[in-house]
């Protein structure tokens, strides 16, 4: 009898080597892709969180300044109240109320980015996987 070829039938065997080897192959590819999604997470939670502490850090500076400018005023201004020459007293107190502002503006800033929460990619992943899984059980 003539030979035609291998048997383009896979052996029981093969085929649940090949079945596992693909489940392996998926699992895996699927630990990369969310292992990926961690490191940006990361990034992102890293880039979040720094910009947030460097607004608080330069708000505690701010403040300290508009304190000492504030504090300053109200010496130089108790000192000054007998004279009629007072206009310097003025500008640092503007001054101190204008740093005091700048805390405030930075802080809240800084607030609401906390608020806004990082991570939103991993979220709408999971939102995906979600609405997947739920789909392929109702499919069954």
């Amino acid at each position: 009898m003539p030979e035609f070829g291998p048997n383009p039938l896979p052996s029981a065997a093969q085929s649940s080597f090949s079945h596992a080897f693909g489940w392996l192959g998926a699992a895996l590819s699927y630990a990369k892709a969310r292992l990926e999604l961690v490191f940006i997470e990361a990034k992102e939670a890293g880039s979040h969180y720094g910009a947030a502490a460097g607004m608080f850090a330069a708000a505690a500076v701010l403040v300290l300044f508009g304190y000492i400018f504030l504090m300053l005023a109200a010496v130089f201004g108790i000192a000054r109240l007998f004279d009629a020459d007072w206009a310097w007293i003025a500008v640092m107190g503007a001054n101190a109320l204008l740093h005091l502002g700048g805390a405030v503006a930075l802080a809240l800033i800084a607030r609401r980015r906390l608020k806004t929460g990082p991570f939103a990619c991993t979220r709408e992943e999971f939102k995906k996987d979600h609405l997947w899984l739920n789909h392929s059980a109702k499919m069954r």
